[in-house]
Protein backbone atom coordinates (compact mmCIF):
# COMPACT_ATOMS: atom_id res chain seq x y z
CA UNK A 1 0.00 0.00 0.00
CA UNK A 2 2.50 2.14 0.80
CA UNK A 3 4.27 1.97 -2.92
CA UNK A 4 0.93 3.07 -4.11
CA UNK A 5 0.63 6.22 -1.93
CA UNK A 6 4.81 7.02 -2.95
CA UNK A 7 3.59 6.21 -6.67
CA UNK A 8 0.61 9.01 -6.00
CA UNK A 9 2.32 11.86 -4.29
CA UNK A 10 5.16 11.56 -7.07
CA UNK A 11 2.51 11.89 -10.04
CA UNK A 12 1.39 15.16 -8.03
CA UNK A 13 5.01 16.38 -8.02
CA UNK A 14 5.28 15.67 -11.63
CA UNK A 15 1.70 16.98 -12.48
CA UNK A 16 2.59 20.18 -10.79
CA UNK A 17 5.29 21.32 -12.53
CA UNK A 18 4.31 19.91 -16.13
CA UNK A 19 1.32 22.17 -15.21
CA UNK A 20 2.94 25.04 -14.78
CA UNK A 21 5.54 24.48 -17.67
CA UNK A 22 2.44 24.24 -19.76
CA UNK A 23 1.10 26.91 -18.67
CA UNK A 24 4.63 29.36 -19.63
CA UNK A 25 4.10 27.86 -22.89
CA UNK A 26 0.64 29.16 -23.08
CA UNK A 27 0.72 32.51 -21.90
CA UNK A 28 3.43 33.07 -24.18
CA UNK A 29 2.05 32.11 -27.14
CA UNK A 30 -1.12 34.40 -26.03
CA UNK A 31 1.40 37.11 -25.41
CA UNK A 32 2.66 36.82 -29.25
CA UNK A 33 -1.04 36.54 -30.86
CA UNK A 34 -1.74 39.89 -28.50
CA UNK A 35 1.20 41.91 -29.33
CA UNK A 36 0.60 41.60 -33.11
CA UNK A 37 -2.73 41.91 -33.45
CA UNK A 38 -2.78 45.59 -34.57
CA UNK A 39 0.83 46.40 -35.13
CA UNK A 40 0.29 48.59 -38.07
CA UNK A 41 -1.95 51.00 -36.66
CA UNK A 42 1.20 52.51 -35.00
CA UNK A 43 3.87 55.22 -35.94
CA UNK A 44 6.77 53.45 -37.34
CA UNK A 45 9.11 53.84 -33.95
CA UNK A 46 6.74 51.83 -32.47
CA UNK A 47 6.27 48.98 -35.35
CA UNK A 48 10.05 48.70 -35.28
CA UNK A 49 9.71 48.12 -31.78
CA UNK A 50 6.87 45.44 -32.13
CA UNK A 51 8.50 43.65 -34.93
CA UNK A 52 11.80 43.73 -32.43
CA UNK A 53 9.55 42.03 -29.56
CA UNK A 54 7.84 39.45 -31.82
CA UNK A 55 11.41 38.01 -32.79
CA UNK A 56 11.38 37.68 -29.02
CA UNK A 57 8.54 36.31 -28.39
CA UNK A 58 8.75 33.57 -31.63
CA UNK A 59 11.55 32.22 -29.88
CA UNK A 60 9.80 30.44 -27.49
CA UNK A 61 10.57 30.07 -23.52
CA UNK A 62 10.10 26.75 -22.58
CA UNK A 63 10.80 25.10 -19.07
CA UNK A 64 13.64 22.29 -19.46
CA UNK A 65 14.14 19.95 -16.97
CA UNK A 66 17.80 18.25 -17.08
CA UNK A 67 18.51 20.66 -19.94
CA UNK A 68 16.46 18.67 -22.23
CA UNK A 69 12.63 17.70 -21.54
CA UNK A 70 10.53 20.50 -21.83
CA UNK A 71 8.00 20.35 -19.08
CA UNK A 72 4.57 20.16 -20.49
CA UNK A 73 1.39 17.85 -20.51
CA UNK A 74 2.70 15.48 -23.69
CA UNK A 75 5.78 15.08 -20.85
CA UNK A 76 3.66 14.36 -18.09
CA UNK A 77 1.60 12.08 -20.26
CA UNK A 78 5.10 10.32 -21.61
CA UNK A 79 6.43 10.44 -18.01
CA UNK A 80 3.09 8.52 -16.71
CA UNK A 81 3.24 5.64 -19.30
CA UNK A 82 6.83 4.88 -18.83
CA UNK A 83 6.38 5.48 -14.88
CA UNK A 84 3.57 2.91 -14.67
CA UNK A 85 5.45 0.51 -17.17
CA UNK A 86 8.21 0.50 -14.26
CA UNK A 87 6.02 0.71 -11.36
CA UNK A 88 3.94 -2.28 -12.56
CA UNK A 89 7.31 -4.24 -13.25
CA UNK A 90 8.85 -3.65 -9.75
CA UNK A 91 5.06 -4.80 -8.20
CA UNK A 92 4.75 -7.58 -9.89
CA UNK A 93 8.73 -8.83 -9.02
CA UNK A 94 7.81 -7.86 -5.18
CA UNK A 95 4.41 -10.18 -5.61
CA UNK A 96 7.14 -12.90 -6.82
CA UNK A 97 9.04 -12.54 -3.84
CA UNK A 98 6.25 -12.72 -1.19
CA UNK A 99 4.72 -16.27 -2.84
Amino acid sequence: MKYYLHEFCFIAVVLSFCLLGQQVDNESEILERVVTEKWYIFDNTHQTNIKIFNMALSQRMPIYIFGTITLSLPTFTWFIKTGMSFFTLVMSVLEEQNV
